[in-house]
């Protein structure tokens, strides 16, 4: 007998916030402290199979027409944590089936869909097959990149992971030490945002107030849940030269926010700023970081010189659901 599908729209609570954990695709992003604090209001549903949560599914469409929030990396499908009964073929068509009737629901419901997939999300045939042979409404996609770095060796053994690290990130880190630039744990989030907006303009790119206040935001909801952390790194003199947020989810830490002062910009603060931040999560328990994309070539460069893995990740986005017909 076929599996009888449902979508539920649902609330970030606790509840959801356990399955998010629980998923290999959730992440910090759309845990509800976050979602809270966005400027958009994010939708979140269940996908249900006879019953039972086969997945949770988070749509943030934007205000202004824009498809989705930038401010959310991941968001789409947050499947269900594998089911050890099972074996990988019964897994695979599973998760295929799932998949299948969320793309058909969304674009039934809505006109347009743009999902931002996690990186262990991995099998989009599903999307890309919506309608094959038909007129109706196709999704297309985007293949994106990021960096995880495996910190779980950084309390102990700092040496073998600063070892995979290009030498300018190796020569840096010792340069700030000899300069006197020191990091320390400081919640500044107007800071942040302050230098963020710099380091933005800088490459010729504007930032309005309200998303710096939405920024702001975040980093409080976030802190105040017990995930995320500041950092700040200053010249001998005290001045601030650069910052990060790290979000933390039980499965990793994020670079979700952060920028340099200008005037150090080709000073070692910004290298400083993150490897000191990487280490005090690590020392707390955070045994991976993702960069959070690297897809622009000097900042994708910048991330990536930390020696960090590549992943890639899916974009989906479908124009004219809702009136189509499905096939």
């Amino acid at each position: 007998m076929a599996a009888d599908y449902e979508l539920v729209e649902t609330v970030a609570d606790a509840a959801w916030d356990a399955f998010v954990e629980a998923s290999p695709h959730g992440s910090v992003y759309a845990l509800g402290a976050y979602l809270s604090a966005l400027t958009v209001k994010p939708t979140p549903y269940y996908c249900l199979r006879d019953g039972a949560t086969e997945a949770a599914v988070l749509l943030t469409h934007g205000t202004n027409g824009e498809l989705r929030s930038d401010r959310v990396v991941y968001d789409g499908i947050i499947g269900a944590p594998r089911d050890g009964a099972l074996n990988d073929g019964r897994i695979v068509l599973d998760s295929f089936g799932a998949t299948e009737f969320i793309a058909a629901e969304l674009a039934r419901r809505h006109e347009t869909v743009a999902l931002q997939l996690s990186p262990a999300f991995v099998d989009i045939r599903p999307f890309l097959w919506h309608n094959h042979g038909t007129d109706g409404a196709r999704y297309s996609a985007d293949v994106r990149y990021t960096s995880y770095l495996d910190i779980s060796r950084l309390a102990n053994e700092p040496a073998a992971v600063l070892k995979r690290a290009r030498r300018s990130r190796r020569r840096e880190i010792d340069d700030a030490r000899e300069q006197g630039i020191t990091t320390r744990e400081e919640l500044d989030p107007a800071l942040c945002a302050a230098l963020y907006r710099q380091t933005m303009e800088r490459q010729d790119i504007s930032v309005s107030p309200e998303d710096l206040g939405e920024m702001q935001r975040l980093m409080h909801a976030l802190h105040s849940a017990g995930k995320g952390r500041m950092f700040v790194t200053r010249t001998a003199d005290g001045a601030a030269a650069s910052a990060v947020f790290i979000g933390i989810d039980g499965k990793r830490g994020y670079g979700m926010f952060g920028g340099s002062d200008p005037s150090q910009r080709r000073g070692p603060a910004g290298t400083a700023v993150l490897w000191e931040a990487f280490r005090a999560v690590a020392a707390s328990g955070v045994t991976e970081i993702d960069f959070e994309g690297v897809n622009s070539p000097r900042r994708g460069w910048f991330k990536l010189s930390f020696g960090g893995t590549i992943l890639p990740y899916y974009a989906v986005t479908l124009h004219g659901g809702r009136n189509s017909t499905h096939g």
